[in-house]
């Protein structure tokens, strides 16, 4: 029993570190993806189409993903996404010297897909924990983003003027930060995985797995608040820096607060989950959501873009944690891969769709208006 504890934390606290490396470029890529997008598109409309990119690369790699870790075990997968991803940095980085739009694009979505890999940190950590503990380590997880949201950034302008092609030296830093990601993963112990083809239990199918009300309450928390946070966020930079004159260094700023924000109440998560449950935190997740759309939809001076973004962050990581503690309740051992395939699928799927919509939805309509059509998926998640 200590045994198991002691691999556990060690573990979690392992995929805690690695978490920093490898989503440095996420924060990166929000803050000056669009901003690069804005200057290699052919129309301002596309210039959301980076960060579109990466989100739909991570949707489609999730399938492929799961079911490549399946077979070759959890560590051997994300080594070789990691290795991958960097090969993509330098990919972005070559595309960057050519001018070429849709090799930018390309191998920014290539490091969506192998992304969809790292984005299962969690579900390693909550194997590795026993089933009262799961959500509390999902939630410990992303604490290692609270770093990466400040460091990213900084990657960007770090990196900008290192090579005479601005922000090419950012993506060889983030290159690096893969590689270092892969080193940290080899020490990853995985727990145990029971292989289907052996395991003697009755493995359910999908379909039958689908029928309990849990799994899409689980399924939609996280999808629908990945999706809303996607789609006011994309918006942000175009919203705040082209439309309303705000610069670049209080762009920066409102971005890597509102990923911090994302990330800080898994600080304090067991006591969160103690006190809320996992339904209490989607109902407090929400409300952080509509007081995010109130105060941006009233103003646009940079204390209202700051305060809604922080709610921003604040109502997704609710979600998306709760989504995550509830998963683990709807499937048996040997039906974990199927069913987070699933999840993961239909979560960034849902993302991809919001981050390819909003700089359309942005140059058709309004800010206020993109803010507004964010209600009806809010209350079907309420309605859930």
């Amino acid at each position: 029993m200590f045994r198991r504890l002691e691999k556990g934390f060690f573990n979690v606290a392992l995929l805690t570190l690695a978490q920093v490396f490898a989503f440095m470029a996420m924060p990166m890529l929000m803050f000056i993806g669009s901003l690069i997008g804005a200057k290699l598109a052919p129309s301002i409309e596309y210039a959301t189409l980076p960060i579109a990119a990466v989100v739909v690369g991570t949707a489609l790699g999730t399938v492929p993903m799961s079911l490549l870790m399946q077979r070759f075990g959890r560590r051997s997968i994300f080594i070789f996404a990691c290795i991958c991803a960097a090969a993509a940095c330098i990919g972005v980085a070559s595309s960057l010297r050519l001018s070429h739009f849709p090799l930018y694009c390309f191998f920014i979505f290539l490091i969506g897909f192998f992304l969809a890999a790292l984005q299962q940190f969690r579900f390693a950590a909550m194997e590795s924990v026993a089933a009262e503990k799961m959500p509390v380590a999902a939630s410990y997880i992303l604490i290692g983003g609270i770093a990466a949201a400040f460091i990213g950034p900084e990657l960007a302008q770090i990196g900008q003027h290192f090579t005479d092609v601005e922000y090419q030296g950012s993506f060889y830093l983030a290159a690096g930060s893969y590689v270092f990601c892969a080193f940290i993963l080899c020490f990853f112990k995985p727990a145990g995985v029971v292989d289907i083809n052996d395991e003697p239990l009755t493995v359910r199918p999908l379909s039958k797995i689908m029928n309990n009300p849990t799994l899409w309450l689980a399924v939609a928390s996280a999808a629908i608040g990945y999706a809303l946070m996607s789609f006011i966020m994309t918006a942000t930079p175009i919203s705040m820096h082209h439309m309303h004159g705000h610069d670049l260094e209080q762009t920066k700023w409102v971005i890597q607060s509102h990923i911090a924000a994302m990330f800080l109440p898994s600080l304090i998560s067991p006591w969160i989950i103690r006190f809320l449950k996992l339904r209490g935190m989607i109902i407090v997740g929400l409300l952080a959501y509509l007081l995010c759309i109130i105060i941006a939809y009233s103003s646009a001076a940079l204390w209202a873009f700051w305060s809604a973004l922080i709610l921003l962050g604040i109502g997704w990581n609710f979600l998306f944690v709760a989504g995550t503690g509830l998963l683990p309740t709807t499937y048996k051992e040997g039906e974990q891969f199927k069913v987070q395939a699933f999840n993961e699928s239909l979560v960034f799927s849902l993302q991809a769709m919001a981050a390819l919509s909003a700089g359309f939805v942005l140059k058709q309509t309004s800010w206020q208006v993109l803010l507004l059509t964010c209600l009806p998926l809010m209350a079907l998640l309420l309605f859930l």
